[in-house]
Formats: C-alpha cells, structure tokens, sequence
C-alpha cells in the first residue's frame, strides 16, 4: 500500500456514462508527455532529462477485458485475452504446448483484429474484440502484451474453491468421511496465529449443491491447512486427494515471491496433469479461469512472478 499513489478516480456511473477513453484522457495525456518530452531533474548542478511511460495494468479479468478492448462475456464466445479459445473449446487443451491450441494474441495479429473490427464491428463477434484499448495511445502499453494475468481472482476465487469443492465432495461420496466430520475438525483445528482473522466458515449442510462458503483469504486458509485437517483419513490411492495436492504444487508455485526456468518448465506440467484429473472427475467444474492457467507458465517467463502483478494486495493473502 505504500507504493501506491492515486493519480485518477472516476465512479462507475460517470465511466459508463462517459466511456474509459473520456475518464483516462488526462491520464494518457499526462503519460504520453512523460514518454516524448520527459521532466528535467537536476542533481549536482547537472540537468538530467528523465523519461517513463505505463509498464503494465494490473486489474481483475473483467477490468482488463474492458480496458484492453475485449468482449466482456465469459459464458460464450472468445473468453481469453491471451489466446483465440472459443468458451465450447475450453476443455480441449491443458497446455499451450498441446497440438492445434489456438492461437495466442500478439501485437500484430490484435492490430489486425481491432482494425477489422473498426471498419466491420459486426466482426466483434469473430474476434473478441470490441475496439481498440484507451491506453493504446501509449507507445509502451498494447493489450496483447501490457495486462498481465490476476492469480488472485483466478486462483484465490477460481480454481481454488473449484478444487476443494471436487475434492471434498468426491471424498464424501466414496464414504471416507461424512460432512459432519469435516465441520467438527474444522471447528476444532487450531488454526496458527496468521490465519486467526480468516478462518473459514463451517460448510453448510446444503453442500455439495452449493459451494464452499467464505472469502477468498478463507478459502485460501482451508485450502493451505485442509491437509492437517482430514489428510489422516484419506488413503493415498484417492484420486480426489490427488487432485488437491497437484493444485497444491501448482498453487506454491504460482505464488512463490521468485520463480526458476526449471520450475516453470515444472508448472506447465502440473497445469496439465491437473487439469487432466480435473476433467475426469468433474469437467462440468471446469471454468475460463481454469483455462488462463494454461498461460501462466509463458506468462511468468514474461512478466515475473504473477503475485507482484495481481490486482490487489497479496500480503493478508498469502501470510503463512
């Protein structure tokens, strides 16, 4: 939080209203100028004229689809903005590396797509894209390559919940434990003194119809401390647990404040394996924010180690 600076605020009413390229317009301007002309500091009696511009924009998904330009549906249609996937092909692919993935968006091929779609907008549609970004001005910023991926919303809020729910349900359903057991644990686990403010919630009896409740630091805790919770119970043959301690690999990872080649290489495997279990036991479980995983080994050798590129602040989070 201290590194954050507020240079723009705008209520919703007034952007929809008026349109991001109308909020933003001070803000490019005040941006572009940093980029062509620079501001002149002097030190040591020397004038030294310093350049910058926008690196990156950090927001959830639907944010991003709306600054870059990109349809904001992820029910139908193009739902990525890394890659061509179409919503009914979601399930086809666990990697980038597999056969006849689609095509991922570059700086040319977007170029390509938003011009299209400025002389035809009925190739909305066919593209995924709806105009070109506000930001696109900037020489630095371009939607293809300047809105890295949100691990918070994607994994705290995506795969996460989905995994525990699958996990759980599976394990209850092969009558290793019943609800009753699970809530009583939990209830009776104690939880470390990082984790006191988000202890998740007993899970209702509604469940496996309903979802796992609590934020998504409560279900980040459960998740981490699940292992100490019922893993005595659970026998190693399960392929439910399975499934959670490869989300668990892939999670540590993901979130690991510093990341090797050899660990990415590492990561683009688990993805596929996981996602391969996943769509054994549960493909109706399997989400478009299941499908951005398949990008974050690429996208780490890209912009780093995501955590420092999530669209809030990690730091409760991810306290252990």
């Amino acid at each position: 939080m201290k590194s954050i600076h507020v240079a723009c605020i705008a209520k919703s009413s007034h952007v929809k209203k008026y349109g991001l390229q109308k909020v933003l317009e001070r803000l490019v301007n005040d941006v572009s100028s940093f980029e062509s002309v620079g501001i002149a500091v002097t030190v040591d009696g020397n004038v030294h004229r310093l350049f910058a511009s926008l690196a990156t924009v950090s927001a959830d998904n639907l944010a991003s689809h709306e600054i870059g330009g990109f349809r904001m549906c992820f029910s139908s249609g193009h739902v990525c903005r890394f890659c061509m996937i179409r919503s009914e092909h979601l399930t086809s692919f666990y990697s980038e590396t597999n056969e006849g993935y689609p095509k991922l968006r570059t700086v040319q091929r977007h170029n390509e797509h938003t011009a299209a779609v400025a002389r035809d907008s009925s190739l909305s549609s066919a593209y995924g894209v709806v105009k070109q970004s506000p930001l696109h001005p900037l020489h630095s910023f371009h939607a293809a390559s300047s809105l890295p991926p949100d691990c918070m919303h994607d994994v705290f809020e995506g795969v996460i919940p989905i995994v525990l729910k699958v996990c759980l349900r599976g394990l209850i359903a092969e009558k290793i434990f019943n609800l009753k057991v699970i809530n009583d644990r939990l209830q009776q686990f104690r939880f470390g003194r990082n984790d006191v403010k988000n202890v998740p919630p007993v899970i209702p009896l509604s469940f496996p119809k309903s979802s796992i409740p609590g934020s998504a630091a409560q279900k980040w805790c459960l998740f981490r401390n699940l292992a100490f919770i019922i893993g005595d119970l659970v026998p190693s043959s399960s392929k439910f647990w399975t499934l959670y301690l490869l989300c668990r690999k892939m999670v540590e990872i993901i979130f690991a404040p510093s990341v090797t080649v050899s660990q990415v290489s590492y990561l683009d495997l688990l993805v596929s394996q996981h996602h391969t279990m996943l769509l054994q036991l549960a493909p109706e479980e399997f989400t478009p924010k299941c499908h951005y995983l398949t990008h974050y080994p690429r996208l780490i050798s890209v912009y780093g180690p995501v955590r420092h590129c999530g669209a809030c602040d990690l730091k409760d989070i991810t306290s252990t």
